[in-house]
């Protein structure tokens, strides 16, 4: 947001609306922004939490489904990470132990 003071522009931060945009960024990457809204929609006509316990439950179970998908991809990506450091690893030993396949800087004159 600008506002003119002056001949001078000045640009005035509002913190709280760039987070707001951050955690609804990451509820929607959680595939669960429209149970979200629902637990949102029903707090604010009852003013009740309590009364939201259906909505509060269904927000709950798709949020950690995605956690637990996403905890097994990180242990996937974890285990090909390894398998990628051993190969590297067998490369490294297997040239070590056959010279010609080092590279070999060029000699000098």
């Amino acid at each position: 947001m600008t506002s003119n003071q002056g001949s001078v522009n000045v640009l005035i931060h509002d913190s709280s609306a760039e987070e707001s945009d951050e955690y609804n960024l990451r509820i929607q990457r959680t595939g669960c922004f429209a149970q979200h809204n629902r637990m949102l929609d029903c707090h604010f006509s009852t003013k009740d939490w309590r009364k939201c316990t259906v909505e509060m439950k269904l927000f709950k179970e798709c949020f950690e489904k995605h956690q637990q998908e996403r905890q097994q991809r990180s242990i996937s990506d974890r285990a090909l990470e390894s398998v990628k450091v051993d190969r590297d690893a067998s490369a490294a030993s297997r040239a070590a132990r056959e010279p010609s396949l080092c590279e070999m800087p060029p000699p000098k004159e």
